[in-house]
């Protein structure tokens, strides 16, 4: 058995204390890491939880938006029809036929996303 002296011992346990000390920095530190990323994390989470919420507020409005197109373009199918249909029996007044003519135009300069 090897004999130490007790200098070389408590030499040696100071040294491992100071080495267990800087371990433990070393881990708190990494936790305060850790904390602000988890910090930073959850503001991550709530900006795509807004960002979902406005997504499905985009979406509602685009439903609306392609609801209303769809029945301004069906009044536009109708108003050319039934166009058609009154110059064939020539029952129609020509200044009405104009201006449903114009109707029909704004109509179809609305749906191009021209008209303001």
């Amino acid at each position: 058995m090897t004999d130490f002296s007790k200098e070389t011992v408590l030499k040696t346990v100071a040294e491992l204390f100071d080495m267990v000390k800087a371990k433990e920095a070393a881990i708190q530190e990494m936790d305060e890491v850790i904390k602000m990323q988890d910090a930073d994390l959850r503001k991550c989470e709530k900006q795509i939880e807004g960002l979902k919420a406005q997504l499905n507020n985009m979406e509602t409005c685009y439903i609306e938006k392609k609801k209303q197109v769809e029945a301004v373009s069906q009044v536009l199918c109708e108003l050319k029809e039934s166009l058609r249909g009154f110059q064939e029996m020539d029952l129609y007044d020509k200044g009405h036929r104009v201006t449903t003519e114009y109707v029909i135009a704004d109509l179809e300069q609305a749906l191009r996303g021209g008209y303001e």
